[in-house]
């Protein structure tokens, strides 16, 4: 996020005043807190309206300390005090409050407090209630290193890759509209889906491949020969999940008879894979509220909008960067 997509408060500002007034360039302010020099020089520039600011109404109840209390009880999640699910919403919190500590907070003293201490309303990401945390940290601990070093020891090309299937029936967007009045957006009925399978490297290469019926093996080892066409003179480690079609006899028969090597990610755990944030952002983004009513026009469409991500490697690279375990392979892989 750019310093400028963010909303500093009041106390923020002046504490960067302060910081002025102690004997530092506005240069070195910037770089202490992670902000632009702009906003520094524009804060500065209204040094006394800014110091003559106060917030309206009545103090909060909660002292800090009661206020670092709660936000720990937080942490725990909402399941933890007898909520019906983990989310974290407006009323919950004001029942925490009254349970807890004993005060009645407003709405929007609850939404100060949380602002103030740097949270946000989110949306949560899903994790596998299956996964093995001790299988996750193994991985990173033993098997990541030995796949950077195989690819650097064989100057490979690393690929994620991971298979999706894309439904006729659309995800549906927002748009605005008069108040009082619904927006309607027509979209089909039918049932059906296209089949997708892909790879993304470090390097911000994309390919994929899209098709009607299932993957299987044999058509694994197709794409397999793909991505080896892409590269005829290299060889490529391979990371991919544990599905049934990426270790069949097939798949097996021809890594060994390849210059292709796999890595297996541990089980339930797609948030592993830079890869599954390619199929979010087609759905989520790319193909958000078409209005293809055919198998073939998906396909189309579908293959239109990845060719078009594949000539984008800002956005390849933003994806990549997304995932939990990006950092670990954006240094020295090829």
């Amino acid at each position: 996020m750019r310093p400028g997509d963010i909303n500093y408060d009041e106390k923020f500002k002046q504490r960067v005043i302060k910081e002025s007034e102690s004997g530092l360039s506005p240069t070195e302010i910037a770089k202490k807190f992670g902000i632009s020099r702009t906003s520094v020089y524009r804060w500065l520039s209204r040094r006394d309206d800014l110091s003559r600011k106060q917030v309206s109404g009545r103090p909060m109840s909660l002292t800090q300390d009661e206020i670092n209390q709660f936000l720990a009880y937080m942490q725990h999640g909402a399941l933890n005090f007898g909520f019906e699910s983990d989310l974290w919403t407006g009323p919950r919190i004001k029942l925490l409050v009254k349970k807890k500590l004993n005060k009645n907070l407003h709405r929007a003293t609850i939404h100060r407090m949380l602002t103030e201490s740097h949270y946000s309303f989110k949306k949560a990401e899903v994790r596998w209630a299956e996964a093995s945390k001790k299988s996750q940290v193994e991985w990173i601990s033993n098997i990541i290193p030995e796949i950077k070093s195989w690819v650097k020891k064989n100057k490979a090309v690393l690929y994620f890759m991971d298979e999706s299937i894309i439904q006729l029936t659309p995800c549906q967007g927002k748009t605005w509209s008069p108040v009082g009045q619904t927006q309607i957006i027509k979209r089909t009925s039918k049932r059906g889906k296209v089949c997708a399978i892909s790879a993304l490297s470090a390097s911000q290469n994309l390919l994929f491949s899209l098709q009607k019926e299932n993957f299987n093996g044999a058509s694994v080892v197709e794409f397999l020969k793909q991505i080896k066409r892409k590269h005829p003179n290299r060889k490529i480690a391979i990371v991919m999940d544990n599905a049934a079609c990426h270790k069949s006899k097939q798949v097996r028969d021809f890594l060994n008879s390849s210059q292709i090597t796999a890595y297996y990610l541990p089980p339930y755990s797609p948030e592993f894979n830079p890869d599954e944030k390619v199929w979010n952002h087609l759905k989520s983004c790319e193909l958000l509220a078409h209005h293809e009513t055919t198998l073939d026009g998906l396909q189309k469409l579908a293959s239109r909008k990845m060719h078009s991500m594949a000539r984008r490697p800002k956005l390849l690279r933003g994806l990549f960067m997304r995932c939990e375990i990006a950092k670990y392979f954006t240094q020295n892989v090829p």
